[in-house]
């Protein structure tokens, strides 16, 4: 998606990933800090929050001319990531757009498939 041209630092876009597997034990916090490991300059390190219900996390990063956020969170273990960013900084309408974004989130199932064990938050 991109933001309204209106916006500061054009282009600005945000982005969610199609589910990841997660690896069992690991935090939001722990498999974001991995994930964005050498692929990004980590500004703010990541810090837990949660987006409806689930565990995540989220860091501020760099990358060139680039400046935006990443947020990861679990969902009956699953990781889902967003990505804001934009040339310079990010906007902070896009920032509450993001989060508008974020709280809408919804799923096709509400309940663990068959053989899940850990807690649905996790």
């Amino acid at each position: 998606m991109s933001a309204p041209a209106s916006y500061m630092y054009q282009p600005t876009t945000m982005s969610v990933s199609a589910p990841l597997p997660t690896d069992p034990g690991q935090t939001p916090s722990t498999f974001l800090d991995r994930i964005a490991q050498g692929t990004v300059s980590v500004v703010a390190s990541s810090q837990p929050c949660t987006v409806g219900n689930d565990p995540a996390a989220f860091l501020s990063f760099t990358s060139g001319s680039t400046i935006g956020y990443i947020i990861l969170w679990f969902h009956f273990g699953d990781a889902y990531v967003a990505q804001l960013k934009g040339n310079g900084g990010v906007d902070q309408r896009a920032v509450q757009d993001a989060k508008g974004v974020l709280a809408s989130v919804s799923y096709n199932h509400n309940v663990p498939p068959p053989g899940y064990s850990p807690s649905p938050t996790t």
